[in-house]
């Protein structure tokens, strides 16, 4: 019988921040973070998920299958996400939740006005979405379509999927925050591994049974990465721990970002606003800084900077590349501004 400690699964990272690491994860740390799961969504056996993730990855396999299982609820498993398909499994599975990532939701929502009934008809109790952040305007509409809340949570491969996640109403949720620790513990560290208090700014840590003992066969990732505390405090993402409701995240790289420190706040036309780190304050296909009297270019679809010399768009409002809407900036004084302001 498997133990514990025996590695259940071996994942790769993403590679969003860095190259891709394999991170071996045990049967403790799985069910540990399904456990952290189903408490902060309140999954009972009474819920039904309907998976529209791949189970190839952490989302779809902790996030969606092993926290349904643990709660001893049920899950109906599609073919892969179909956008096309997703209003009928709707009515097929009833399902109480369901969770994906932000492009999931979007595509669910361009196609909401021709399923009126199948939404009428929905009984969903709440709808989760992670892996990247979620606009707030999306947030919104999956709200008002579905008349239940929308609970956006962060993870990582490192940490069996969740760390931080928004609470459930009644408690106050943040559209665009992380969260708050919902599993692991969270805290600061300085460079010389001290605690800080709330409010000072440092490396965010997490410790807790869900989170992996190391990489398989990187040492110097695992030299960087972890603490040498007990419990494997993993250095999870860089900023502070302030904010009451979570760590703001930079919108081009997502790692945690300081209020009020090195960080470029962008005003959209929409009037949303997206929060970058300085040195990410750049053209996302040349790395050229936006600097003052630069023209950038906004590409909703894909949330990143461009300046003109790497794509321009002979249609105006719409991207000759995407084919998404497009907004046109100014930066002056480090700062983006749209044609209107």
């Amino acid at each position: 019988a498997a133990e514990p400690g025996d590695v259940a699964l071996i994942l790769h990272t993403s590679g969003t921040t860095s190259r891709p690491k394999m991170v071996p994860l045990t049967h403790g740390n799985v069910t540990a973070s399904a456990r952290h799961i189903g408490t902060a969504l309140a999954l009972t056996p009474a819920d039904r998920c309907l998976n529209v993730m791949p189970l190839f990855h952490i989302h779809g396999l902790i996030g969606a299958v092993l926290a349904s299982i643990g709660a001893g609820a049920s899950i109906a498993c599609t073919p892969g996400f179909n956008a096309l398909r997703f209003f009928a499994w709707l009515g097929e599975a009833a399902p109480t939740w369901y969770t994906a990532v932000p492009t999931m939701h979007q595509a669910i929502l361009g196609r909401a006005a021709r399923n009126p009934d199948a939404i009428a008809a929905a009984r969903l109790r709440l709808i989760r979405s992670s892996s990247a952040s979620l606009p707030r305007p999306v947030l919104e509409e999956l709200e008002k379509t579905f008349g239940c809340p929308v609970i956006e949570s962060y993870g990582m491969t490192e940490a069996s999927h969740q760390m931080t996640s928004n609470p459930l109403p009644p408690r106050a949720r943040k559209p665009g925050s992380v969260g708050i620790a919902a599993g692991p513990e969270v805290a600061v560290m300085d460079d010389a591994g001290g605690i800080l208090a709330s409010g000072e700014t440092g490396e965010v840590v997490i410790r807790g049974p869900n989170v992996t003992a190391g990489y398989l066969a990187n040492p110097e990732a695992n030299e960087k990465a972890f603490t040498g505390r007990p419990g494997a405090a993993y250095n999870a993402f860089a900023g502070t721990h302030s904010h009451p409701l979570g760590v703001p995240r930079c919108h081009a790289c997502k790692g945690s970002l300081a209020e009020g420190g090195d960080g470029q706040r962008v005003r959209m036309a929409d009037g949303r606003t997206a929060d970058y780190h300085a040195r990410c304050f750049v053209c996302s296909a040349c790395a050229a800084p936006l600097s003052d009297g630069v023209k950038a270019e906004f590409f909703e679809k894909s949330s990143r900077l461009f300046c003109p010399g790497c794509f321009q768009s002979p249609h105006g409002k719409q991207c000759g590349v995407c084919e998404c809407r497009l907004l046109r900036w100014s930066v002056k004084g480090g700062r983006a501004y749209c044609s209107e302001h």
